[in-house]
């Protein structure tokens, strides 16, 4: 298994290695066509998941069917890497269209992420990790129509190891 998610200078490497650990247990049980890796500037917290954005500039939603894609705000987007698998090996691609985008948070109600990929894995994992000494993973696996959505929130321990402190997983 390749190594997908890169190390940056601000980044602790062993938070990267267990990033790079939850995609591979999600990659192996899903085996998806497509992966994207987008990095995102600092943590974000569990509310993300599943959050599909706003109406009426005040009124927050969750979708539990049709999932849509975080609306997370481009300018949070440090990097997105784009792969797909070609004879048992994910090589990377490039995209042409930005999964996130410049719009109304209420126009992302209806940017299903099942319309970007029918069969793929999408990861968003955040940066700081070395100065912040937490760090944010949300998965959302994608196959056959149905979304499986994950969330870790995970810290460094005094021991230097890091571990989960809220998983979530719908």
């Amino acid at each position: 298994m390749n190594f997908l998610i890169p190390c940056e200078e601000t980044d602790d490497l062993d938070f990267i290695i267990e990033v790079n650990n939850l995609l591979t247990e999600r990659i192996l049980e899903f085996k998806p066509l497509d992966l994207t890796v987008t990095y995102v500037k600092n943590c974000f917290d569990s509310k993300w998941l599943k959050f599909s954005g706003t109406a009426m500039h005040e009124i927050a939603i969750w979708k539990s069917a049709d999932i849509t894609i975080p609306p997370f705000n481009p300018n949070r987007i440090l990097n997105s890497l784009n792969f797909y698998l070609v004879d048992k090996q994910y090589k990377r691609t490039s995209k042409v269209t930005p999964l996130h985008i410049n719009q109304a948070s209420s126009d992302n109600l209806k940017r299903r992420i099942n319309d970007v990929s029918a069969d793929g894995i999408f990861i968003w994992y955040s940066s700081n990790s070395k100065i912040n000494e937490r760090g944010s993973v949300l998965i959302y696996s994608v196959k056959y129509g149905d979304c499986v959505v994950f969330y870790a929130n995970l810290s460094k321990c005094a021991n230097g190891k890091w571990k989960s402190t809220l998983l979530s997983e719908k």
